[in-house]
């Protein structure tokens, strides 16, 4: 007689409380199809949320150059600098660190409050969590999110949270960029960072001010390569098209 055997395999879920450390470490997969990581760190009211400064991009099958809204892509693997996200899930104010080129700035950044609308009976398994479905609009943008209420707490990557539970995927509707999906979740923190803000900062600009800061130092580039062209040659400038996932400003 053949003999059937069943393996079982059972599933360990971690059981989280408010009190404890967490270290959530996400996929972002960015306006130009590169995918980087990007760790969420928690502890208690407050969070950390570190996007990583090495971009892989997508591989080609024939070659590493394609052309993109009429402009050229190469992809490879490029480093960037590293972005971070200082939030509390008290107040609304995110404090981020960034570069424009190689002068990186502190900025402050009071998003508008996210509403969402979590009146829906869709739910998803993510990394063996149950997680339910959540929509709203930021910064010009129609977001998804799934967030798994087993998980105590209101953070998820980049500026979103607010939701009761962890967001374990979120990104711009009807997209394959602009998202973010859970790679791990770990109750272990090995951080160097301090999670808290930091308070001996000397200088912190609007968020405001370092996106006019952005669109200068842009045109500042355009000037340069364009500094050597032959007498006559016209040069057009254009509005450039927001691709990331803050599409729309308040201040606009």
């Amino acid at each position: 007689m053949q003999k059937i055997i069943y393996i079982i395999v059972f599933t360990v879920l971690f059981n989280f409380s408010k009190g404890q450390k967490l270290h959530v470490t996400y996929k972002f997969t960015t306006p130009l199809h590169a995918q980087v990581q990007e760790d969420l760190y928690i502890d208690g009211n407050n969070a950390i949320d570190i996007r990583d400064s090495i971009f892989i991009y997508e591989k080609l099958q024939n070659n590493s150059v394609s052309s993109e809204n009429g402009g050229i892509a190469i992809r490879s693997k490029n480093k960037m600098h590293k972005e971070i996200y200082y939030k509390s899930s008290l107040q609304d104010t995110i404090l981020m660190k960034s570069n424009i080129g190689d002068q990186s700035y502190w900025i402050k950044d009071i998003p508008p409050a996210i509403i969402w609308d979590t009146n829906y009976s869709d739910t998803k398994i993510i990394q063996s969590y149950k997680c339910k479905k959540a929509t709203t609009t930021f910064r010009g943008s129609s977001i998804i999110a799934y967030y798994t209420p087993d998980i105590p707490y209101p953070f998820g990557p980049f500026k979103f949270g607010g939701l009761p539970g962890l967001i374990l995927e979120i990104g711009e509707e009807d997209q394959t960029i602009n998202t973010w999906q859970v790679k791990n979740i770990s109750k272990t923190i090995d951080l160097k960072n301090e999670i808290n803000k930091p308070q001996n900062i000397k200088k912190i600009i609007f968020y405001k001010d370092f996106e006019q800061l952005t669109q200068s130092g842009n045109r500042e580039d355009v000037k340069k390569l364009t500094g050597n062209l032959p007498q006559g040659t016209i040069v057009s400038e254009f509005k450039t098209v927001r691709r990331g996932i803050e599409k729309k400003y308040e201040w606009e």
